[in-house]
């Protein structure tokens, strides 16, 4: 049987080192949230981790790779 939370870690772990932050690089979420917040998760990484888990963002990557599945067919 399929572990769901070890495919979903592993998988959201292998995105996040795709998508490293960047001096100068501002992402969409950036713009949307408090600028403290990227301030911090520059100077502390280890922050960003616990979106890993984040309910709304798992349903949202889900949702996300579903869609991209449908529109490759």
């Amino acid at each position: 049987m399929v572990d769901l939370v070890s495919v979903i870690y592993e998988y959201n772990k292998r995105e996040r080192e795709r998508h490293k932050r960047e001096e100068g690089v501002f992402w969409v979420t950036d713009l949307v949230r408090c600028p403290l917040k990227r301030v911090y998760e520059t100077l502390y990484p280890e922050l960003s981790l616990r979106d890993v888990f984040n309910p709304r963002l798992v349903v949202g990557t889900l949702i996300h790779r579903g869609v991209e599945g449908l529109v490759k067919e």
